[in-house]
């Protein structure tokens, strides 16, 4: 097929004049996100993260550029290769890329660099050959033009962005140093929150570059926790904000610094809520109220925070409700020295509670013992560390025998008096044991007997606890038949 020349040089004009190599820049940074998140949805998958790495990702923009840019030259294309190939290497190094994310750079660029070129027709790709044989009277960039021109604009583009970012990041500087605490918000959010409460409230994850991190503060973090320490309860609030919003992600990877970082965030809370910043004093509250059993004096605490809130706002009325029914430690205490004191009173579980808490030094209590209106099946049981008093167990499991006819209790306290009180006490028990259900009280009882020559009570001891299945009890009753010595007879004692 042959061309005229006003034909071909007519297409070429077509193509120099639609060919936007700065636009073309532009869509490769914009197109670069989108292409990651590609990349991310597979990157568990090796074949497939490879070939999105090494293809689709660089088609996937080369495929934009190819639309908005309207590329035909190399040259052209070098600039926006060269943006693509310095923002693969700054994400590789951010996210921590493997080696091979560095590797396979050179081939994700050359697919970059050849799917960008604009596809061109018959007319026009003759219309380039006849143009480097004999140019046409067109106005063309050189290829020098080509490269540099858009990487200069882009160049500057970027350096008034870092200016103004510079410059608006040191406002906050500024600001501290002037004691502008109107403005110090703003200006150290860039504009994003206008007081301490709404940067607090904050709903989404700030991420504000003004404060550095926990461990690699900037000046601006140094100094207003300098402020904070001099006892500026502006600073002393915003220092405890900074701690909660800002530097809360600390790494659990250095268990020390965590350590730190809490103590620290702990100890600006108490000073923040003490200043009267609402949230802290809300957040302080509530912490009190969860470590229950408290202090006395952190329910004070609690109850004078909720006073002053009240003052701010008269809807947290019910944090001052729930500080004044708080349950401390000395409640719980002067609970168990009541209860310990009158075990007659009490119910068998709270016997049982008793019992517990004198053999292995941990009271449980509910919120229904303090308050007649909790449901105890809904209560929430807690305990504290109690005194052991072994010696005293004894005197609960006597209640519990006698009172609520407890067999393990009885067949306990015959154990505990076993070898150190008067044999009947001791059989009182054993006998009160068995009564009451306890099986292997009866073939003991059949044993004392039996030792005591009083063969007709073995028998009858015998025979209820062979009724109840105790096995070991029949070869005991035949033995007592034929007359036979039993191993617990031997000796001046009876070994039960």
């Amino acid at each position: 097929m042959r061309y005229e020349v006003e034909e071909l040089e007519l297409a070429f004009i077509d193509l120099v004049k639609r060919e936007r190599p700065i636009a073309a820049i532009f869509t490769v940074i914009i197109s670069f996100l989108p292409a990651l998140f590609l990349v991310n949805v597979v990157e568990q998958y090796f074949i497939l993260n490879v070939v999105a790495i090494i293809f689709c990702m660089p088609a996937i923009m080369g495929f934009f550029v190819r639309y908005f840019g309207r590329l035909y030259s190399g040259a052209s294309r070098v600039p926006l290769t060269m943006v693509y190939i310095f923002l693969y290497f700054w994400f590789g190094i951010y996210s921590e890329a493997k080696t091979f994310w560095f590797l396979v750079m050179p081939i994700s660029a050359a697919v970059l660099y050849t799917i960008s070129r604009v596809k061109l027709s018959r007319s026009q790709e003759f219309a380039i050959q006849h143009h480097l044989l004999k140019p046409f009277d067109v106005k063309v960039d050189s290829n020098v033009k080509k490269i540099f021109i858009p990487l200069l604009s882009i160049s500057f583009i970027v350096t008034i962005g870092l200016y103004l970012w510079t410059n608006k990041s040191s406002k906050c500087l500024e600001d501290i140093e002037s004691n502008n605490k109107s403005s110090i918000v703003a200006s150290c959010t860039f504009d994003k929150y206008n007081t301490l409460e709404a940067f607090f409230d904050a709903d989404e994850d700030v991420l504000i570059n003004s404060f550095g991190t926990f461990q690699s503060p900037t000046a601006e973090a140094m100094l207003i926790k300098q402020k904070a320490e001099s006892g500026e309860p502006f600073y002393q609030q915003l220092y405890w904000v900074m701690l909660k919003i800002i530097y809360q992600s600390v790494t659990s990877e250095s268990v020390s610094l965590a350590n730190i970082f809490y103590n620290e965030e702990e100890h600006w809370l108490t000073i923040a809520a003490d200043s009267g910043f609402e949230p802290a004093m809300k957040i302080n509250i509530h912490s009190i109220l969860r470590s229950e059993p408290t202090t006395t004096k952190q329910k004070n605490q609690a109850i004078e925070l909720a006073i002053k809130l009240i003052e701010k706002n008269a809807k947290h009325k019910n944090l001052l409700d729930r500080s004044h029914t708080l349950i401390t430690e000395q409640d719980v205490e002067d609970l168990y020295v009541r209860q310990s004191n009158n075990l007659e009173s009490l119910e068998f579980e709270q016997l049982e509670n008793i019992l517990h808490a004198f053999k292995h030094g941990v009271y449980f209590y509910y919120l229904s013992d303090f308050d007649n209106q909790v449901n105890v099946s809904h209560g929430h049981k807690k305990s504290i560390k109690v005194t052991r008093q072994l010696d005293q167990s004894i005197d609960v499991l006597k209640i519990m025998s006698e009172k609520f006819k407890n067999a393990d209790a009885s067949y306990s306290v015959f154990k505990m008096l076993l070898g150190k009180s008067d044999s009947i006490e001791v059989i009182k028990y054993l006998t009160r044991a068995a009564e009451q259900g306890r099986t292997d009280a009866y073939t003991k009882l059949g044993i004392y007997y039996y030792c005591l020559n009083q063969k007709v009570d073995s028998l009858t001891w015998l025979k209820k606890a062979i009724e109840m299945s105790d096995t070991a009890a029949i070869e005991i009753q035949s033995k007592v038949i034929r007359n036979e010595p039993i191993p617990e007879c031997s000796g001046n004692t009876i070994k039960l």
